[in-house]
């Protein structure tokens, strides 16, 4: 059950972060905001393997505006590279790309 509470507080900061930080379209917001609480999570976690235990334990209070607001700037660069539209979101290029990065190994500290 703490798996489902904190992927929908995770998410909630997230969708606020982004759109408070008012430099991306809504468009862009709906094609990033998952590779965003995607990235945090695993930075967060250490580990690019999310499973429902590693979520239920995830240190929520490490979802800051900061840490957030890095996050998204590294997701829409790459978002941008690849096309920058719904098909880059929707498709496989995108997560591809931030698995193969060492961006979303290391943690926040």
């Amino acid at each position: 059950m703490d798996s489902y509470y904190n992927a929908a507080l995770i998410g909630k900061k997230v969708k606020n972060s982004i759109s408070g930080l008012g430099i991306y379209s809504i468009s862009e917001q709906s094609d990033i905001s998952f590779y965003v609480m995607y990235v945090c999570s695993a930075k967060v976690a250490g580990s690019v393997d999310i499973t429902p235990k590693k979520l239920s334990i995830i240190q929520v209070e490490e979802f800051t505006e900061e840490n957030i607001k890095r996050c998204a700037e590294y997701v829409h660069e790459k978002y941008q590279t690849l096309g920058g539209n719904n098909t880059v979101a929707k498709g496989t290029n995108l997560i591809d790309a931030i698995l193969q990065d060492e961006f979303i190994k290391k943690s926040f500290s």
